[in-house]
């Protein structure tokens, strides 16, 4: 059994790295985004949250009060900002339920990305990172979680307030089957940009994307 789970968890820490387990794409009928923006969380599936607090730089800063969608999401006050070259997102108190497995907090959880002109290339220079602070996923039921290609088998976890780009943690079921993807510093680099989600929550068929900030080129 225990040879059986560790090839299960290398398989599902190579598919991680591939774009994390069963991402759900956004529809084709999603508007496109700006060049610059920040919000606050935003889900895709049988759940769906349009973007909260969204900000631009020609609307910014933007508050929400909070992002409560009961009872898979519930947050504190949200902050998010944008200039022509830097995006800033902030969410207080989130606390995310998958139901039945688990939940996952932190105190607040932010973003960031700036974008500058080239100096010596024609390339644009995108970078950016997120903060979780006092972050935890815990389980129940018999689920359990491993970390990256740690084969170790456990029940709760507590993310580094700094982690690295594309720090991934697998939700398991008792009987082995990966039945969610939490991302820490989720970053998508494309074209010369980069959008950073300090959280990002994956299954087959639901995303959530909480502190986001994106930073691309003009086209």
């Amino acid at each position: 059994m225990n040879r059986i789970f560790r090839r299960a968890v290398i398989a599902a820490g190579s598919l991680g790295v591939a774009g994390g387990i069963a991402l759900a794409p956004l529809p084709a009928s999603a508007a496109p985004m700006p060049v610059i923006a920040a919000w606050g969380a935003h889900a895709t599936g049988a759940i769906t949250i349009p973007q909260v607090a969204l900000a631009t730089p020609g609307h910014t800063p933007v508050v929400a009060s909070n992002a409560n969608y009961s009872p898979y999401l519930a947050t504190g006050r949200i902050v998010d900002r944008a200039t022509p070259d830097t995006a800033l997102s902030r969410v207080e108190s989130p606390l995310v339920t998958v139901s039945p497995y688990g939940t996952m907090s932190a105190s607040q959880v932010t973003s960031w990305c700036n974008i500058s002109p080239p100096r010596m290339s024609d390339a644009i220079s995108a970078v950016g990172g997120a903060s979780v602070f006092s972050g935890a996923i815990s389980t129940s039921g018999g689920y359990f979680l491993t970390v990256g290609m740690n084969p170790t088998p456990v029940t709760s976890y507590n993310p580094p307030q700094n982690p690295a780009p594309n720090t991934r943690v697998f939700l398991w079921s008792p009987n082995l089957r990966v039945v969610a993807t939490i991302t820490f510093n989720k970053q998508t680099i494309s074209k010369g940009g980069i959008t950073v989600s300090a959280i990002y929550v994956s299954s087959r068929s639901q995303t959530l994307g909480l502190g986001t900030s994106s930073c691309a080129p003009k086209k």
